[in-house]
């Protein structure tokens, strides 16, 4: 049946390649340069895809996708269809097969289509992070429009990040978190060690959040509990929490969990928990603090991916950095 559907395509785009797609066409019986548009080709989006304007491509979550179609007038019969690789109208010489998008759903004045990509059909036509997948439409007047897309599996990474504690003006103490440098995972030009990086969309910025409770539980992608402080930024994370006092309910020790959320430009998320329980003397300053962290599976049923949250040392009654 692909190859059936195949030599259609091709036959297809064989025929109206050299008629001009998507361009002026002079009509029958009229001069040159006096000829209305035919072919004009539509709209081709994927939801919640990020053009990159300094690449040029278009990047979309790898995973089940939803492709929406919009001509500029009404079309009967559009068909769209979904291959691997980078492809062009005048490429008539294909070697490969399309894979016809089904359901389809046809808004009621004809002039959108809606189709979806099962996340097995875009895992058996991208196969690595990153690599590239074309849309060909097909419709009345309309012949081989296509949309090339890049498919971002992967995860975004960021450096470990260094936990350390100071005390507040009056009582209790603040926690710090501080992003050091790693080795460039894309293994980009420039500088071998960054603090944030993402090898397909790009490195979106990070969020961070504090419970007084573990905040997952039967939920993951969204925390259960409301976070009694948080941060957000660009790359290197860099942030301070409020003062965070002794309980009077548990003299002596307060804990909170602290969850680093790294995002990119298509929604791909890598979130580290940790455990943070901090020792207060009778005054209710710092006496200490101490961090664990949370693997996947580990009281977080799978909700977070392995953390590298490094804690500074206490040295002298200070708290100092112990990496660069």
């Amino acid at each position: 049946m692909k190859k059936l559907l195949l030599l259609l395509v091709i036959s297809a785009l064989a025929l109206f390649v050299f008629a001009g797609c998507g361009g002026i066409v002079p009509g029958e019986g009229e001069g040159e340069g006096e000829g209305e548009p035919e072919g004009v080709c539509p709209e081709i989006n994927i939801t919640g895809s990020f053009a990159d304007p300094d690449s040029g491509w278009t990047y979309v979550k790898g995973g089940k996708l939803t492709v929406e179609v919009t001509f500029d007038q009404p079309t009967e019969g559009a068909a769209i269809y979904l291959t691997g690789g980078i492809w062009f109208p005048m490429d008539v010489d294909r070697a490969g097969v399309w894979d016809i998008l089904l359901p389809s759903v046809v808004s009621e004045d004809k002039t959108t289509y809606t189709a979806v990509i099962s996340e097995s059909l875009l895992s058996d036509v991208t196969g690595e992070d990153c690599d590239a997948f074309t849309i060909l439409v097909e419709g009345c007047d309309v012949c081989a429009c296509m949309e090339s897309f890049k498919a971002d599996w992967a995860k975004p990474f960021i450096g470990p990040v260094e936990v350390c504690i100071e005390d507040c003006a009056c009582e209790g103490c603040s926690l710090t978190f501080t992003g050091k440098k790693m080795e460039d995972p894309c293994g980009s030009c420039g500088d071998p060690k960054v603090y944030c990086a993402d090898c397909c969309s790009g490195f979106a910025g990070y969020s961070i959040a504090l419970y007084d409770s573990m905040p997952f539980d039967k939920c993951c992608d969204t925390p259960c509990a409301e976070p009694i402080d948080s941060g957000s930024g660009d790359c290197q994370v860099d942030w301070t929490s409020v003062c965070l006092t002794k309980p009077a309910w548990a003299p002596g020790t307060r804990t909170v969990w602290a969850l680093v959320t790294a995002l990119d430009n298509v929604g791909n998320k890598t979130k580290w928990l940790a455990e943070i329980t901090i020792d207060y003397y009778k005054d209710g300053s710092c006496a200490g603090f101490d961090v664990r962290n949370i693997d996947p599976g580990e009281d977080a049923d799978n909700c977070v991916d392995t953390p590298d949250y490094v804690q500074c040392k206490l040295n002298n009654n200070n708290f100092v950095t112990t990496i660069e």
